[in-house]
């Protein structure tokens, strides 16, 4: 009689039980790696996010871009990074001097934006995105003069990495070049309006409204400026004069919205009594001069 031990050793010295064996090395040295994996956390990009939305804050797209790249990567489902990633993106197309890259910037940003709608986005920001970006990519020019056009080109690449200074230069120089360019007149204000100098935001608002008082943008600018100081019935009158304006558009009301939370008032529409027409006892002839029988 073969000895237990020794039986056991001839079974392990069978070549198929040591691929046997082998196979099952490998399938366990596999299942302990996967749960590992699954343990391991997540990497933690909450400073990166955190910085990234600051930067956007800051008005400094330029160093917010790469970071909100990386995080749309990594997060595709979070729409405060996309429409994040948008808004730098269509600051960088405004500074694009080729009319084709600045295209599919602009094509990219409302991709984005409107993904960022789909996920549940509901910003005032991504509204207004999407009311005004182009489906087609193509943004109109700043002005049909070069120099005007490039000065304005050079303000939106300061504004994007918030040297206000060099902003506000380049746009003035754009408005001394042609003083009826109303984006000029705008965009100074509000570079005054980012730096708190909420008087020098106004007289440009004011400029603005003056080449086209029928565009409501510089109203609601004008109103947020009001509002930031505190002058609640001067912003409340600029911003129903922006909805005057534009009263189908939604951007128009935006402010109004802002200005009736800050106020904790309810915007509803007016009532109005129909009063009841009294007639009197017969039928009505269809001829005022047929009598009423």
């Amino acid at each position: 009689m073969v000895p237990p031990c020794h039986s056991l050793e001839l079974l392990f010295r069978n070549p198929s039980i040591q691929r046997a064996i082998r196979l099952l090395a490998v399938f366990l040295l596999l299942l302990h790696g996967m749960g590992a994996l699954a343990q391991a956390p997540a990497p933690d990009d909450t400073d990166m996010r955190n910085r990234a939305l600051l930067l956007i804050k800051q008005n400094n797209f330029a160093k917010a871009l790469p970071l909100l790249e990386n995080l749309a990567e990594a997060h595709p489902t979070d729409f405060v990074i996309l429409e994040g990633l948008g808004e730098a993106l269509v600051n960088a197309s405004a500074s694009t001097p080729d009319p084709a890259a600045r295209k599919q910037i602009m094509l990219r940003a409302r991709s984005l934006f409107l993904h960022a709608k789909e996920l549940g986005d509901k910003s005032d920001y991504l509204a207004m995105a999407l009311e005004k970006l182009p489906e087609n990519g193509e943004a109109t020019p700043f002005s049909g003069r070069q120099e005007v056009d490039d000065a304005m080109r050079e303000g939106e690449a300061a504004f994007g990495r918030s040297d206000f200074p060099a902003a506000i230069a380049a746009y003035q120089r754009a408005f001394q070049l042609d003083p009826k360019t109303y984006d000029a007149a705008l965009f100074a204000g509000d570079v005054y309006y980012k730096m708190n100098q909420m008087d020098a935001a106004g007289g440009w608002f004011a400029k603005a409204i003056a080449i086209d008082p029928d565009r409501e943008t510089a109203y609601r600018y004008w109103g947020d400026a009001l509002l930031k100081d505190g002058k609640m019935e001067e912003a409340k009158a600029k911003f129903i004069d922006a909805v005057l304006c534009a009263p189908y558009q939604h951007t128009a009301w935006i402010g109004l919205r802002n200005w009736a939370k800050a106020n904790r008032a309810i915007i509803s529409p007016p009532r109005i009594d129909t009063p009841t027409p009294s007639v009197p006892r017969g039928r009505i002839s269809p001829s005022p001069s047929a009598p009423i029988r």
